[in-house]
């Protein structure tokens, strides 16, 4: 189950598959930092791994309503152990700034307040 939790969450955040080193950091991270789970953030995390294509939803909604809440926890994790990979380094660097990315920007603003939107009517579903 953990091993499609970090392919899922991998994905997620830089749209790539995990390579091994970071399947190990996360596993050995989820070992080391195990927090308390309740039932419906169990529930939460086994909807996402059914349905992978749900995460942005839940994740946008999460940080609006429940910023501490165990998904966003693990999301985290994952973007800290990805950001130290140099596999993926080149993702969190700066690139030139012109008016597409501008324009990118606001239509990022845009889909997440969508996902957020969303979200909100799809979460309490799957916790119930």
């Amino acid at each position: 189950m953990k091993k499609n939790e970090v392919a899922i969450f991998c994905h997620y955040l830089i749209g790539k598959e995990p390579n091994i080193q970071t399947r190990e950091l996360y596993l050995r991270a989820e070992t080391i930092l195990e927090e308390e789970v309740s039932q419906n953030q169990s529930k939460l995390i086994d909807a996402i791994l059914r349905s992978p294509w749900k995460l942005p939803y839940y994740d946008a909604a999460l940080a609006l309503i429940n910023p501490h809440h165990l998904l966003r926890i693990k999301l985290h994790r994952m973007f800290a152990i990805l950001e130290t990979q140099p596999d993926f380094a080149a993702l969190f660097l700066g690139k030139s700034f012109g008016i597409w990315h501008f324009i990118k920007i606001i239509l990022v603003g845009i889909r997440a307040v969508f996902r957020t939107f969303i979200g909100l009517i799809i979460l309490p579903r799957s916790m119930a």
